[in-house]
């Protein structure tokens, strides 16, 4: 099965991208000292949804939690079912975990979708695991900003040659919501994504500039799928796996001429003070 990777790059000043894809980590970082905030936090929304199903008989285990809290947070949902009559038996598995965190000058966020299934006889089952992340930031008014997005998806699947029934994939973009699109919608300064049934490692670096008082929005996505239809059973226990990673990194030096003008403010107040 060949991947479908995408990747979009619309007008951004001085911008450069290589894609390549993994789950994620968003990075604001300044090497400015004294507290300076390069950005502030609007909005943020997370959501994650699991399922795990056994058939014959039919058994689903199915989790969801969607929440729009600002701040730091590591959380992870939870799905399993079985179905196990005297002979044969199958299990599902599916699980999804997101890690974000914020600090004076960074962000950071991590996504895994996994899913499992063991199967002993003619038993069937799929499990079914994907999550979304996104955050609304507002760039200081001082001055544009240089970034660097940066970062991988992997896909990791068993070693079995049947393809069918597995998937996994994810995608990143980042969008200004203050420049209007000649095009309409929203402008979408880089992005991309990939979505597949084979092995992937996919990383990507794109780079540009962040205009001075605009919105931006970040969003992430991974999701995997794992499934088994079996009759006749192959003899002994069959085990079957998709695992979908996605790191994300944003980087945001500090232009030295905004470091120049920020110390020299400081040193304009304290001979004020003195």
């Amino acid at each position: 099965m060949s991947a479908r990777t995408h990747h979009w790059h619309r007008r951004s000043p001085s911008l450069s991208l290589v894609l390549f894809v993994p789950l994620a980590l968003f990075t604001l970082q300044s090497r400015c000292e004294a507290g300076l905030i390069l950005y502030t936090q609007i909005s943020q929304h997370s959501s994650m949804q699991v399922e795990a199903t056994a058939y014959a008989p039919d058994v689903q285990d199915k989790d969801f939690d969607s929440r729009d809290d600002l701040g730091s947070f590591d959380r992870s949902i939870i799905a399993s079912a079985a179905a196990d009559p005297p002979a044969p038996s199958f299990s599902v598995f599916a699980s999804h975990r997101q890690i974000v965190a914020y600090g004076p000058d960074f962000i950071s966020a991590s996504l895994t979708a996994e899913t499992r299934t063991e199967q002993t006889g003619a038993h069937a089952g799929q499990g079914i695991t994907t999550g979304w992340w996104e955050i609304q930031f507002r760039v200081w008014d001082a001055a544009n900003l240089p970034f660097r997005l940066s970062g991988q998806f992997r896909g990791i699947f068993d070693a079995s040659e049947e393809h069918l029934g597995r998937h996994a994939g994810g995608d990143v973009v980042l969008y200004d919501l203050d420049t209007p699109d000649p095009d309409g919608g929203t402008l979408v300064i880089c992005g991309g994504g990939i979505s597949t049934g084979s092995p992937f490692v996919h990383p990507f670096d794109y780079s540009g500039e962040l205009l001075a008082g605009h919105r931006y929005k970040l969003t992430a996505r991974a999701d995997a799928t794992r499934g088994l239809l079996n009759n006749p059973a192959d003899p002994g226990p069959i085990r079957r796996s998709a695992l979908s990673l996605a790191d994300i990194a944003l980087v945001v030096p500090e232009p030295s001429s905004v470091s120049l003008a920020f110390c020299a403010l400081i040193l304009l107040a304290r001979r004020n003070h003195s």
